[in-house]
């Protein structure tokens, strides 16, 4: 049997098995009213209190037995007069006891209910040390490696900006891209992009005079020219900026140290490799696909 409560909290439906069980649906809109029970009996009405609450019956369908031998009832059933049984109703409805509700409570579930949820669940954080609670922890402490990586790299592109020949960017330029980079939306400060510039194309526009440019000149040069200004200087240079971030994200996210260092020290190598490889944007996705399996 089901019931449907209007926005007052009045009863406006009801629906059943056998209609006799509710002889006259429509006059009975707003109550559960004279419902058979087993022995004859009938299922009051809901009411309404004094204090604006309703109370309603709980109705549980049961079983019922014919009483007969097994077999027999298929010899009888639908026959008219003594000696048979017309109908029978295989189910009845019985009163189980009461729920009393509040129209203006926000949430209409049983005490009953609400408890069962919180018996089930115990609440929604996973127990501490299960498996399930260390793979949150190392989904956030990855996402928070992730994030401070991506920080970093903004800082070591405006540091190698800032260490370019003939530059006028000076530290507060570094800081301020690793700020701007908080902003997914923002544009690379004129530092970073300084810098990501010159790793993209190996051409420094303050130096006058032939450079190589060639794709497997600007791959080794960013692989092995650790000299004054060079590439692979500020190559890692800027791996280290990007593992530093990784690392101050992964112990804010409560990565043990010696594990963030260890962790923070593989994303700056494959940032290190992916920047050789395809400059400042092959460097950062490198070390965030790096970050999600570390």
């Amino acid at each position: 049997m089901s019931i449907i409560i209007g926005p007052d909290g009045s009863l406006v439906n009801t629906s059943n098995v056998g209609s006799q069980f509710i002889p006259n649906i429509t006059p009975n809109i707003g109550a559960l009213a004279n419902v058979a029970s087993v022995g004859g009996s009938t299922i009051p009405k809901g009411v309404e209190n004094e204090d604006g609450t309703f109370t309603i019956p709980n109705i549980e369908m049961r079983v019922r037995s014919t009483g007969l031998e097994p077999g027999q009832l298929q010899n009888m059933y639908g026959i008219t007069g003594d000696q048979g049984v017309p109908m029978f109703e295989f189910l009845s409805p019985v009163q189980t006891g009461t729920t009393t509700f509040d129209p203006e409570d926000d949430n209409l579930m049983s005490d009953k209910n609400l408890d069962k949820i919180k018996d089930n669940f115990d609440g929604a954080d996973p127990p501490p040390g299960s498996a399930q609670g260390q793979d949150l922890a190392r989904a956030a402490q990855a996402g928070a490696g992730i994030f401070g990586a991506s920080i970093g790299s903004s800082m070591g592109n405006a540091y190698t900006g800032m260490n370019m020949p003939g530059s006028s960017f000076t530290g507060n330029d570094v800081v301020a891209a690793g700020f701007n980079s908080v902003n997914p939306f923002g544009n690379p400060t004129g530092a970073e992009k300084a810098g990501i510039d010159y790793m993209d194309t190996g051409f420094d526009p303050n130096l006058i005079g032939p450079q190589q440019t060639g794709y497997t000149s600007l791959v080794g040069n960013r692989f092995a020219d650790f000299s004054e200004g060079g590439m692979a200087r500020a190559n890692l240079q800027s791996s280290a900026f990007t593992a530093g971030g990784a690392f101050v994200g992964r112990v804010i996210a409560g990565q043990d140290p010696m594990d963030a260092a260890k962790d923070a020290a593989i994303t700056g190598t494959a940032y290190y490799i992916g920047n050789a490889i395809a400059g400042p944007t092959g460097g950062r996705v490198v070390s965030w696909i790096t970050n999600l399996f570390s």
